[in-house]
């Protein structure tokens, strides 16, 4: 491409990705990590328990591994589902949902990536619990998944931790999602396609037999990954303990590699609403190496400085 510079499009999604080498010769005058924030007392640590948030937890030799409780600055909330208005131009509804934290680790400072395989499955299978039982109850319609870590991540606490967020209406981005795989239906799942396209692909970073991850043809973020199973499972709760451990390898070993890049990142998880919905489930890792600026929130297309070629060969070194 002629100056450095290629355009791509999602592989579904009407949503590009501007691929500008150049980009990384621009100055930087603010530094990586300069919003961390020196804590006092960590209320996610052992010891710091508030008992009316707590709702289960995992114990081994009378102490707790993996704790979930109610968040405390919920974003939604589970009273009453008042019934929604509206009028014209001005819809409003009550933020009818759940708000949960899963409480990754004890130790305080430990990284996802440092924890055990073990340790990371059995996380994973704490995520599933926790998703399931909450997308059962009434007037729920999704179920958001998600960890922020780091300072430019959105996180507010450092110690490790991970929100399920249950709301009575379904993410755009989702619809959207879901939308794409509609159209493509009468040619089968279109991201079961994909990961097997991308399995050959210079983007892929590991496979084996049960998931696959890859840095998408279009990402939204420098060194984004996405990991899918290899079978069409439609969501977190059909995920079986094998894939549990592939999915626990594939995590650590790209988790590790986004430390040497950045202090900060998200983990996004994606299920289909329903069966009939047909959404491939996934996992995308968004490393916030930069920021977005005016362009991405004017167009919701997104200018990066890294060909996914070459953040792959760096997650597969």
């Amino acid at each position: 491409m002629s100056d450095g510079i290629e355009l791509r499009k999602d592989y579904l999604l009407e949503r590009f990705s501007i691929i500008s080498h150049k980009r990384k010769l621009r100055p930087k005058e603010y530094k990586q990590g300069a919003n961390s924030v020196n804590v006092g007392k960590c209320y996610f640590c052992p010891g710091n328990e508030e008992p009316d948030l707590a709702i289960g937890s995992i114990n081994e030799n009378g102490r707790w591994v993996v704790r979930w409780l109610k968040n405390k600055y919920p974003a939604f909330d589970a009273g009453e589902k008042d019934g929604a208005r509206n009028d014209g131009f001005y819809f409003k509804a009550q933020g009818f949902g759940y708000h949960e934290v899963v409480i990754d680790t004890p130790k305080h400072g430990t990284k996802l990536f440092e924890l055990s395989q073990r340790e990371i499955v059995r996380l994973l299978g704490v995520y599933r619990d926790r998703y399931q039982a909450l997308a059962n109850r009434p007037g729920i319609k999704y179920v958001v998944l998600f960890k922020n870590s780091g300072p430019n991540s959105g996180a507010s606490i450092v110690h490790e931790h991970t929100q399920i967020i249950a709301q009575g209406f379904i993410p755009s981005l989702v619809l959207e999602k879901i939308d794409a795989v509609r159209r493509t239906k009468s040619e089968g799942c279109p991201y079961c396609k994909i990961i097997k396209q991308e399995a050959k692909s210079p983007r892929v970073i590991l496979l084996d037999k049960n998931f696959v991850s890859f840095v998408p043809f279009a990402p939204r973020f420098a060194h984004e990954a996405w990991l899918f199973p290899r079978r069409h499972a439609q969501s977190l709760s059909e995920l079986d303990a094998k894939e549990l451990e592939s999915l626990a390898l594939m995590l650590k070993h790209i988790l590790r590699r986004v430390d040497k890049l950045t202090d900060s990142f998200n983990i996004l998880f994606y299920s289909s609403p329903k069966k009939s919905d047909g959404l491939h489930f996934h996992v995308e890792i968004t490393p916030r190496t930069s920021a977005w600026a005016g362009y991405e929130f004017a167009s919701q297309d997104y200018i990066i400085s890294s060909p996914p070629e070459e953040s792959a060969r760096f997650y597969r070194a």
